[in-house]
Parts: structure tokens; sequence; C-alpha cells
């Protein structure tokens, strides 16, 4: 660290080496500390990551059906891809950290019991399934949208949406449902009906917590701090009528009933007023409801069987989401394309006021040009007329020859 070459060194000489040495040990072990701080700090961020993935993957797990079937409302799935989205591809062995975790919490609702072997090997298969599916849906949205917030455009909300949710879903899917049918935990005799269920729930997760995460860490508060009463009104009848059509399921007058699609202007109307964070808190509400309904009660789609009912429910949220996103996506293109129109209005005002002020000195030089030649011209005149008078009070005779010989003036004399 030091050259130690000199042999007589003065005390306070000696005091400013051991200061070098000091500083010169700071400066090369501080690399190491930033590298020792930034894994801490890594490994806590996928710490807290998988804690919250396994909170989550538990919330799931309340709207599964008991007999096996995955939830139709995979909570963790959106979870998984904004955290991708948002924070990149360095949250990945948290996500599979919690996958695993609650993979292996979930062992005690299938049916058919397992080997802690086949349980393990199950738990990685889904675990491994669902971080591929938030890496590749993540990877395929930013190529499509870019740097663009995802939920301002109609054309970046289909990418979000079907990318990230039916294509992204796909793969962990799949993959888990062949963990699943390998390990013994469902029979091969259900693996479509199993791989629908796993699918529809994962997007349905994916189409209402991923918007959620961009819509609470991208986007001011402005317009639901603005119209506070109108925001709890709407969200305070979208969730009445929810528990009122999913739960309770009342008998109206004249044998009338509630059906799901009643609840598709209160949804509009958060998403046209209170914008996209307004729609996603609607869905969010709408969501829960309508699923621990379909699940635990009998509810509006208990005409239909148990998995063509989830089907059905999976739709239901899936249409009404992108619906909402795609009319509060028109909304923020109106106010964008409004707003680019009248920055475009007022720079043209800015750019005819700077002309006309142009123009007008303009023609203030020119009148001043003007009036100063009208003056010489009147000036010249008077001087010649002084010169014809002086020309002619001379008793002899005066010319006024040009250079070349030209007679110009000549007195009477």
């Amino acid at each position: 660290f030091m050259d130690w070459r000199e042999e007589e060194t003065q005390p306070s000489d000696r005091l400013s080496l051991l200061d070098r040495f000091e500083k010169r040990l700071q400066t090369f072990f501080q690399p190491q500390a930033n590298q020792t701080r930034g894994l801490r700090c890594l490994c806590l961020t996928n710490l807290a990551f998988a804690l919250f993935y396994f909170f989550a993957g538990r919330l799931g797990l309340l709207f599964s059906i008991p007999d096996g079937h995955p939830s139709p409302l995979w909570l963790p799935s959106g979870v998984a891809l904004g955290a991708v989205m948002l924070m990149g591809t360095r949250v990945i062995p948290g996500i599979w950290l919690g996958a695993f975790f609650v993979n292996l919490s979930s062992s005690l609702l299938w049916s058919q019991p397992v080997g802690s072997f086949d349980l393990v090997m199950s738990g990685i298969g889904v675990s491994t399934g669902a971080c591929l599916a938030a890496a590749i849906g993540a990877t395929l949205i930013k190529r499509s949208v870019g740097n663009r917030h995802p939920l301002e455009r109609v054309g970046d909300v289909f990418c979000l949406l079907g990318l990230g949710g039916i294509v992204g879903c796909l793969v962990s899917a799949f993959a888990g449902t062949a963990t699943v049918c390998l390990s013994g935990t469902v029979p091969w005799s259900r693996f479509g009906e199993t791989i629908t269920t796993w699918w529809l729930g994962d997007a349905t997760g994916v189409f209402v917590v991923t918007p959620l995460s961009f819509v609470w860490t991208t986007t001011t508060q402005a317009k639901l701090e603005e119209r506070r009463f109108e925001c709890l009104s709407c969200f305070g009848l979208t969730g009445l009528l929810s528990y009122l059509t999913f739960i309770e399921s009342p008998t109206l007058p004249l044998g009338l009933v509630l059906t799901p699609f009643m609840l598709q202007p209160f949804i509009l109307w958060a998403a046209v007023r209170t914008g996209s964070r307004g729609a996603i808190i609607a869905m969010v509400i709408t969501s829960m409801i309508a699923v621990w309904g379909t699940v635990h009660t009998e509810g509006p789609f208990s005409w239909i069987v148990r998995a063509d009912k989830l089907l059905m429910l999976d739709v239901f949220l899936g249409m009404n989401v992108l619906t909402a996103l795609c009319m509060s996506a028109t909304v923020i293109e109106r106010h964008q394309a409004e707003s680019s129109l009248w920055k475009a209005n007022n720079q043209l005002e800015q750019h005819v006021l700077h002309r006309t002020e142009q123009l007008n000195h303009a023609i203030a030089q020119l009148k001043s040009e003007i009036t100063e030649r009208q003056q010489i011209q009147t000036q010249l005149a008077e001087r010649g007329i002084h010169l014809r008078s002086i020309l002619e009070s001379v008793p002899v005779c005066v010319k006024l020859l040009a250079q070349d010989g030209t007679l110009l003036e000549m007195n009477a004399a």
C-alpha cells in the first residue's frame, strides 16, 4: 500500500504517512464495501419480494376451488410481471423463492397426497414456469411498448394485456400443469381442464394486478384527490352492486335479477372520470367479490357447469378490464391531443406576434427612411433655388458645366 523506502522520518512526517496509509486502505476496501452493500441490498430486496409474493399467493389460494383446481384469479402472476417490468430481472430470484414456498404451502389443497421428493420437484417446476412467464412477458412488452407508459395508449394496453397476460401466461400454465401431472398431484385426464383454468387464472391476475402496479407507482393522484367524493361514490356503488350480484343475488320486483354486465357502466364511469387508476381500483373491487362469490357461493353463473363457470368468470373479468383500460387510455390520448393542440396554438400565436412585431418594426424603419428622403429632397430643392438666385444676381456670365463639358446652368448675363 505504501512505499516504506524512507528509513529516517520526522514525527510529523510519520503522522502524514499514517494518514495516507489509512486513506489508501479506505480506497482499497471501498469497492468491496460497495459490492457487499449492493449484494446485501439485492438479497434483502429479493427476500422482501418473496414474502410479498408468498402473501399474494396465499391470498390467491383463497379463491381456489377445494378439489384441486387452480385459482381463477392468481394474483402473484400480475405481481411478478409488474415487478420485472418496473424493477428488472434482479427480482426473479425472489419470484422463484416465493412461488416455490407458495406451491409447498398449497399442497394441502390437492386431493391426492404426494411424496416429499415429488412435492419439491413440483415446486421447482411451478416456480420456474412463473419466472419464465414474467421474464418472457416483460421482454415482449418492453420490445413492443419501449419506454412509454403501457396504459396511456390503446395499442400499448393491448400489448400489455395480450403479450403479458395471454402469451406469457401460457408458459407458466403449461409448465405448472405438466409438473403437477408428472408428480401425480393431478391426473393426466384433467390436463386440458387444468391448463385452461391455470392459464385463465394467471392471465386474469395479470389483467388485474399488473396495471394496478403501474398506476400506483407511475401515475399522479391528482384526479382522485380533486374528485374524492365522486371516487368514493363510484367505488362504493361498484362494490355494493358487485356484492348484490355475485353473493346475495336478490330477486328484484317483476322477477328481474342482477346480471354481471350491469357493472359495466360503473366501471366506465370510473375509467372516464378518474382515469386508469380509478378504473383499476373499481376492477379490483369487482374482481375480488366476483371470484369469491363464484367460487364459494352460487353466483350469477350457477346455471353453468363448474369448469365453464370459471371460464365465463375469467372472460367476464378480462373483458371488463380490457374495456376499462382502453376507455381510460382513450381519455388520456384525448387529453394529450388537446394539450398538444393548445401547445401548438400557443406556439403559433407567439410566432404570429413575433412576426407581427418584426413587420411593424420594418414598417416603422421604412417610414423613417421615406421621411428622411423627403427631407433630403426638400433641402435639395431649396438649395437649388438658392443657387439659382445667386447665379442670376451675378453681373458677369457664369456657366455650370459637367465633367464631360455639358452645359448645366447659365445665368442671363
